[in-house]
């Protein structure tokens, strides 16, 4: 009887398509499901956001890249997954990468944060240069190179954002990602 249960199941997932969605070691099945409980943990991450006591007078952007560029250079792909689960790892990043403006904003780090969402974050960057306290923006080149940078008014280069990826995740690794937009958006004029 289980040799036959193991079977109907194999043959339905093939015939069916049936897809599991997982997300911070759950597992869903939809992508709604997921996605709600990314949002949950977001949101509780965005709670606990440590407050910081000095402020930096002006205000940051924060430059994201748009889900074209997400799909484009921030997708692993093997082989040719269905395009609802591209659209799901695509959503996934897109949302978590939203949250960070307002990370920043609940942090204290600056009077005021704005965002952008943009095909090309670099460009925009350097646009942006000088109107602002600190540009932070994610650069992504490959799934395996992204990284946060904060380009400072007057400054040559941008400035990579040094933080613990390995810390607990939510506020503490995201306290850590706060701590290393300060660092790096230290000893720019404004």
């Amino acid at each position: 009887m289980k040799l036959r249960h193991g079977l109907l199941c194999a043959l339905l997932l093939l015939l069916g398509g049936c897809v599991t969605y997982t997300y911070n070691g759950g597992s869903y099945h939809s992508a709604d499901e997921a996605l709600a409980a990314q949002q949950q943990f977001n949101d509780q991450t965005l709670a606990h956001v440590t407050r910081l006591k000095h402020a930096d007078p002006g205000t940051a952007l924060v430059i994201l890249p748009s889900r074209s560029t997400i799909e484009a250079n921030g997708v692993t792909r093997t082989g040719t997954p269905d395009h609802k689960v591209i659209d799901y790892v695509v959503t996934l990043l897109s949302n978590d990468y939203s949250y960070f403006p307002r990370y920043l904003e609940a942090s204290g780090a600056f009077a005021k944060v704005e965002n952008r969402v943009v095909d090309y974050p670099l460009r925009e960057a350097h646009d942006a240069q000088g109107k602002y306290a600190a540009v932070v923006y994610l650069h992504m080149i490959s799934p395996q190179q992204v990284g946060w940078f904060v380009l400072k008014p007057g400054a040559q280069a941008p400035t990579a954002v040094n933080f613990d990826t390995m810390a607990q995740a939510g506020a503490p690794r995201i306290d850590s990602w706060v701590k290393g937009v300060v660092e790096a958006g230290k000893g720019g004029t404004h």
